[in-house]
């Protein structure tokens, strides 16, 4: 798979990861229904108001990209905490990411034992990366980290410029294309000019959809296609547990570490 695949998944992962945070909304916890003798809202405002569902309680999303990558988040306005477990395959092998985004810091915790033994027998795993505790992260330290925790609200109005194309077959089903660096531009402006991270930020500029709501207009499922390099992938996201979603403790003394130093200086480490 192209790694400017790659690169976009992980954005697209992140930009809904990062949806935490209260909105102003009209009617406050949501949309207020439209009266009996309103018309029926178009499809743009219908969509953008699924979207910003999200604003409010707590949910859950499943994301599956191809076979290079499954996740599941777990989201909390409230606390605005964000937990996070996600699975990268490839060549044969694959590596689990667990993060959460809690109060001023964000934790993570990964097991890198596979890609030490690569490096050589007897490479010793730096603790933290073996999967055993929490690396504790201090975000206001690292250029790279500085906006991890910042809580993006969906946009309604960014929500409908990002429609390129929209139809709408049946009350709870929409089709279209969309502008993805238009409906979180902080997000995808976080890419660099990297080959692959410019070709993804090209693909997602035009994004093939499509989403299906629930009875109370909360979006649920969420597929687009991703064209990269000639190749065309598939994210599917499904979005559950409106309202009982529950978040595991955030992780207490004795159950991580506060990142080393050097961490922070290291190329690799981004949010």
């Amino acid at each position: 798979m192209p790694k400017s695949v790659t690169v976009l998944a992980a954005a697209l992962t992140v930009m809904l990861a990062g949806c935490a945070g209260p909105a102003v909304l009209p009617g406050g916890a949501g949309p207020a229904p439209a009266a009996s003798s309103a018309p029926a809202p178009d499809p743009k405002a219908a969509f953008a108001s699924a979207f910003s569902t999200m604003n409010t309680g707590t949910f859950a999303y499943t994301v599956a990209f191809d076979q290079s990558m499954s996740g599941r988040v777990l989201v909390d306005n409230d606390t605005k905490s964000v937990h996070a477990t996600v699975t990268i395959s490839a060549e044969g092998s694959s590596m689990t990411v667990e993060t959460y985004q809690a109060g001023e810091f964000l934790y993570m915790k990964m097991d890198m034992s596979a890609v030490f033994n690569e490096l050589g027998a007897g490479a010793p795993v730096p603790e933290g990366l073996d999967g055993k505790k929490w690396l504790r992260l201090d975000p206001s330290r690292s250029e790279e980290l500085a906006g991890s925790l910042d809580q993006v609200a969906i946009d309604p109005e960014l929500v409908e410029r990002s429609i390129l194309t929209i139809q709408q077959p049946s009350a709870h089903t929409f089709n279209g294309t969309l502008d993805l660096t238009r409906m979180t531009p902080a997000r995808f402006g976080k890419l660099t000019e990297s080959p692959e991270e410019k070709a993804a930020r090209e693909a997602a500029k035009n994004v093939p959809f499509h989403a299906e709501t629930d009875s109370e207009g909360r979006i649920v499922s969420f597929l687009v296609k991703v064209e990269a390099a000639g190749e065309t992938s598939t994210m599917d996201m499904r979005f559950l547990d409106w309202g009982t979603a529950q978040l595991p403790p955030v992780p207490g003394p004795g159950s991580y570490i506060d990142a080393p130093d050097a961490f922070y200086s290291m190329g690799s480490v981004t949010t």
